[in-house]
């Protein structure tokens, strides 16, 4: 479940990794990322960690 927009992950559908290890729909994490520097679950300040923003894909088989 995004815990930006409280919808259920789908198959196949794209999600975004925070470098905190969150995930969340790449729409609605970008959204949020615009106005805010931080995690949106954990408060996390993303400038202040080394990793990427990485996107990854639901596979319901993993």
């Amino acid at each position: 479940e995004c815990s930006i927009c409280l919808a259920n992950y789908t198959d196949n559908e794209e999600l975004r990794e925070l470098p905190c290890a969150h995930f969340f729909h790449v729409d609605c994490v970008d959204k949020w990322l615009k106005e805010n520097v931080s995690c949106p679950l954990c408060k996390c300040d993303i400038r202040q960690t080394s990793g990427n923003l990485h996107t990854s894909t639901v596979n319901p088989h993993q």
